[in-house]
């Protein structure tokens, strides 16, 4: 017996719904903030920054190179051997600095290597792009976490926002 037209065309229906499922769910997925990574020291932005310390005040590198890059332990000690040294978390800051130990930070913000990019944040700052930009407002944060997860869609955005280019090239290697 033949199959009807429709019971051909049903099949073939549920597949492009199933398929815009999936795409949607990834979507979705995209947007979901991952959890901060565990650190060795409960690192708080919003003190220091409510302090005055700026950005680049740790993040020197921020402005010259493709990484932030962040204080060595010694710098943090020079300013926490006098400062607030009975909290639990500069006593920990202390110890490594005193066992000549470098802080084992935790990256918070990472493209996977198969998406072969290659983030500038001295372009970034250059191009006079704040920092809370991508990583919020820290001074209303703890411990540093992913605030906007990146995906194309997100840095294409942002460019074209900026009047930034958008040739592949540009960002990936």
């Amino acid at each position: 017996m033949d199959e009807s037209p429709i019971r051909r065309i049903q099949p073939t229906r549920w597949k492009y719904a199933l398929a815009a499922a999936v795409l949607a769910a990834l979507g979705v997925y995209s947007r979901v903030r991952p959890a901060a990574p565990d650190q060795p020291v409960a690192f708080a932005h919003s003190v220091h920054l409510k302090a005055g310390v700026k950005c680049a005040g740790c993040h020197r590198d921020a402005a010259s190179s493709p990484q932030a890059g962040l204080p060595g332990v010694k710098e943090c000690a020079l300013c926490h051997a006098k400062i607030r040294t009975e909290s639990p978390a500069i006593r920990q800051v202390l110890a490594y600095a005193r066992r000549g130990e470098e802080i084992p930070w935790q990256r918070v913000y990472s493209f996977p290597a198969s998406s072969y990019v290659l983030f500038r944040h001295d372009m970034h700052v250059r191009g006079g792009i704040a920092c809370s930009t991508c990583h919020g407002d820290l001074r209303q944060a703890g411990t540093a976490r992913v605030w906007k997860p990146f995906n194309m869609g997100v840095c294409l955005t942002c460019h074209r926002q900026h009047g930034a280019g958008t040739e592949c090239e540009q960002c990936h290697y």
